[in-house]
């Protein structure tokens, strides 16, 4: 037998310990109903029902503690179908994308519609590459989307180089990054406002659709043109002492997508227009076929609720001794114990377990080992 929490076990002096304290007070009670006369006295020497109870809980008290250490033994072989499509987004942080033609910002806007896009990768591996004058892998090929909305957070202005805003330079590195993976089932997811101050985008675009690797360009912008702030308290931006004024190009996002064999789709401005999560799972998951890999991954059979289920049932019959009034609340919670103990039994455990407190009955009707329990547990130029 093996354990995947071990250091849980520590935990199995504890049962034992309460039960001797339980104990030790019930032979201190019945020294004192001893004192009072031959009545109380041979009541107190009734605790055959109370030794019942104890003897249960600290069984069960035991049994559910290596439940908590999640044992196994035994391995079986399951066939485990993974996808390999691989999905590159490219997410350009330049200042233009400060302007807040669209709310809050344009760079605001599409790290908000990259946690739909993640939300729709179901297993895909996906990747971010911020880019500016030059790109800076923010993550790498991961499934883990919880890694990949980290990244997404932390993106901002400050992410890549400063500089002229290289279209170009962040397709060839996003065709250098894929050039690893299947054709077929690859794809570059381009978010930009379409601003190219190299002009060498669509000559890159073009390779990359030689290379069978479609770029999908996003933009993010409005057409009506907005100044592009120099600075976080939105001061605009100033050039020969002129306001920059930055638009959405869409004619060169266009192109790119039109070289590439991609889509050009633009993310609309309004809460109830498009979005990247429905963008990637109405295009991208279209165009870029899925191969689906069967492998045979040996797994360890758990074990846990071999010993969680007879737990559960020592509690329950440990409450079922009670007597007195309170049986029926008893044989209550016994009853949802039974109900919660299905869904339990069927996955792994993430909590702890508690054994149920019966109610404290009246002393001198319903001794029981329960009344050992005194108290209740209780963060310009360039754009």
């Amino acid at each position: 037998m093996h354990f995947l929490r071990p250091e849980l076990l520590l935990l199995l002096w504890l049962p034992p310990l309460w039960a001797a304290a339980a104990l030790a007070l019930r032979r201190r009670r019945a020294r004192r109903l001893a004192a009072l006369g031959p009545k109380a006295a041979a009541s107190a020497s009734a605790g055959g029902r109370f030794a019942a109870q104890l003897a249960l809980c600290t069984a069960g008290l035991l049994l559910a503690v290596v439940a908590l250490a999640r044992p196994w033994w035994g391995e079986r072989e399951e066939t485990v179908e993974t996808a390999s499509r691989s999905v590159l987004v490219l997410l350009d942080v330049s200042r233009s994308m400060l302007a807040t033609d669209v709310r809050p910002s344009r760079l605001g806007r599409a790290k908000a519609d990259l946690a739909d896009l993640a939300a729709g990768l179901r297993g895909d591996r996906a990747a971010l590459v911020a880019f500016r004058a030059g790109t800076a892998t923010l993550c790498p090929f991961t499934a883990d989307t919880g890694f990949f909305l980290e990244a997404v957070e932390g993106a901002s202005v400050d992410s890549a180089p400063r500089g002229e805003t290289d279209l170009g330079g962040a397709l060839a590195e996003g065709r250098r990054m894929l050039k690893d993976f299947a054709a077929g089932h690859r794809a570059i997811v381009l978010v930009s406002d379409g601003e190219d101050l190299t002009g060498r985008a669509v000559e890159e675009a073009k390779a990359c659709g030689a290379d069978g690797i479609p770029v999908f360009c996003v933009g993010v912008g409005g057409t009506r043109g907005a100044d592009v702030p120099a600075d976080d308290a939105g001061t605009p931006l100033q050039h020969r002492g002129e306001k920059v004024v930055t638009k959405l190009e869409s004619e060169t996002l266009v192109a790119i997508a039109s070289a590439s064999g991609g889509v050009y789709l633009p993310l609309a401005s309004t809460s109830g227009g498009a979005t990247l999560g429905t963008i990637y799972r109405d295009h991208v998951r279209r165009v870029v076929r899925e191969e689906t890999r069967a492998s045979a991954e040996t797994r360890r059979i758990e074990r846990y609720g071999l010993f969680l289920a007879p737990a559960l049932v020592l509690l329950i019959l440990a409450v079922c001794l009670s007597r007195g009034r309170p049986r029926v609340l008893h044989r209550a919670v016994a009853a949802l114990l039974f109900l919660l103990a299905l869904p339990v039994s069927a996955q792994t455990p993430s909590g702890s377990l508690r054994s149920p407190a019966p109610p404290a009955g009246e002393p001198d009707e319903a001794p029981m080992f329960d009344e050992v329990a005194e108290e209740p547990l209780d963060r310009a130029t360039d754009r």
